[in-house]
């Protein structure tokens, strides 16, 4: 099994993180946040997730969707399973065998090597937040509005001497940034972070599949 639409989705998203990086180089001097900037963003992210649950939809398609037919024998019972399908992101491994075994029927037992796959890249603790950070900002974009985003200006002083309240020596630099102001994290390394990490999942399900 192969994941096209997953790859497609994915090469937009590069497409997109391209263009933000150029709008983002005119908009940290600018006035206002321009609209577009957000629009853009909101894109990437659907993108990004999206191919993550197409991932999802075609593993559970192809290995567990006759399993859960026997179980859910009325078509409503089915459809209301498979709704429920999503790739999965739990911040506890107790949350996600849960999520696994209750939706994605005999997966574990005929397919181990797609759990661990899956398992690999949940945001457990001590384990990178990519993927959550990644859910947290699609809902806000889905269900309320476009994520705020504010222009940042932080000092970062490495040493500094100040004698009879004149500044007579400073070591340190100045970094000028848009911010997403739900998650308290500049965009631009947020999504930078969130594109060098969701490629690698479909790459390693690629290898099994």
């Amino acid at each position: 099994m192969l994941l096209p639409d997953s790859k497609i989705l994915l090469h937009d998203a590069k497409r997109l993180l391209d263009e933000i990086n150029h709008l983002y180089s005119d908009a940290i001097h600018a006035e206002e946040i321009p609209p577009i900037l957000r629009v853009r963003v909101k894109q990437f992210l659907d993108n990004v997730n999206a191919s993550l649950e197409f991932a999802a939809f075609e593993i559970f398609n192809t290995y567990c969707s006759e399993q859960v037919k026997q179980i859910k024998r009325k078509p409503k019972d089915f459809e209301r399973h498979e709704n429920s399908i999503y790739f999965p992101v739990w911040d506890s491994k107790t949350a996600f065998d849960n999520y696994i075994d209750t939706k994605f029927v005999s997966l574990r037992n005929e397919q181990p090597d797609i759990v661990a796959i899956l398992q690999k890249y949940q945001p457990f603790p001590t384990r990178p937040k990519w993927l959550r950070t990644l859910k947290d900002l699609v809902n806000t974009n889905k269900h309320r509005n476009l994520s705020k985003q504010s222009q940042r200006h932080v000092t970062h002083i490495k040493n500094l001497e100040i004698h009879n309240g004149e500044i007579k020596n400073f070591e340190g630099s100045t970094e000028q940034y848009i911010s997403f102001d739900d998650i308290d994290q500049p965009v631009l390394k947020t999504l930078k972070r969130i594109f060098a990490s969701a490629p690698t999942v479909i790459e390693d399900l690629e290898k099994i599949l």
